[in-house]
C-alpha cells in the first residue's frame, strides 16, 4: 500500500511537470527553451500558436511546427516524425533523429543533430540532409510581377461615377405601391 502511495505521487510529480513544460512528453519534444513563435498543426487539423515562455501542448506524430522569427529544437522518438518549417522550407524528422532550426525574417537554417532530415524547400525540390548537416534558408521567391493598371489609371485614384451627382441617402424615395 505504501508502495502504492509513493508511485502515485510520483506519476503526479512527472505529470505536473510535463504539464508546465518542464519536461517534454510524448512522442515529439520540442525543447522548451525555444524563442520565437511556433504554429502547430495537428495531424487532424486543429492548429495552436504557442510564444516563448508558454507551455507546449503534447505534439503527436505526424504534426507540423512552424517557427516565426526564433529558434528550436525538435526531437522525435523511433517510428515517429514531425516536420519543422520555415520561410516555406520544411524539414521532415524522424525514427529517433532530431534537429535545430534557426527562422529570420527573410533567411534561416535547419541543422540535423542526429539521424537525417528530409528538406522539401519552397520550390518543392527535396533533398536528404545528412547528420551534422546544416541547409541555409532564403526567403521565398516574389511572385510574378502585378499586371499593369488599365491606360489611363493611376493607382490610389478615385473612380470615375459618370459625372452625375453624388447620391444623398436622405433623398431616397421608396418605390410606388402597386
Amino acid at each position: 500500500m505504501k508502495s502504492m502511495k509513493k508511485l502515485t505521487k510520483i506519476l503526479t510529480a512527472v505529470g505536473l511537470a510535463c504539464f508546465s513544460g518542464a519536461l517534454t512528453c510524448g512522442a515529439i519534444q520540442v525543447q522548451p527553451d525555444f524563442q520565437g513563435t511556433l504554429l502547430i498543426t495537428f495531424p487532424d487539423g486543429n492548429v495552436q500558436f504557442v510564444n516563448a515562455g508558454e507551455n507546449l501542448p503534447d505534439i503527436p506524430s505526424g504534426s507540423t511546427v512552424e517557427i516565426f522569427s526564433g529558434q528550436l529544437t525538435v526531437s522525435a522518438e523511433p517510428g515517429e516524425s514531425v516536420t519543422i518549417s520555415c520561410l516555406g522550407t520544411s524539414a521532415g524528422v524522424g525514427g529517433g533523429g532530431s534537429a535545430s532550426v534557426s527562422c529570420g525574417e527573410d533567411s534561416g537554417s535547419v541543422k540535423a543533430l542526429s539521424g537525417n532530415a528530409t528538406i522539401a524547400d519552397q520550390n518543392g525540390n527535396t533533398s536528404e540532409l545528412a547528420e551534422g548537416s546544416e541547409f541555409t534558408i532564403g526567403a521565398p521567391s516574389p511572385g510574378p510581377d502585378a499586371e499593369p493598371t488599365a491606360a489611363g489609371d493611376e493607382p490610389g485614384t478615385p473612380a470615375d461615377t459618370g459625372g452625375g451627382p453624388e447620391p444623398d441617402s436622405r433623398s431616397i424615395e421608396s418605390s410606388p405601391s402597386s
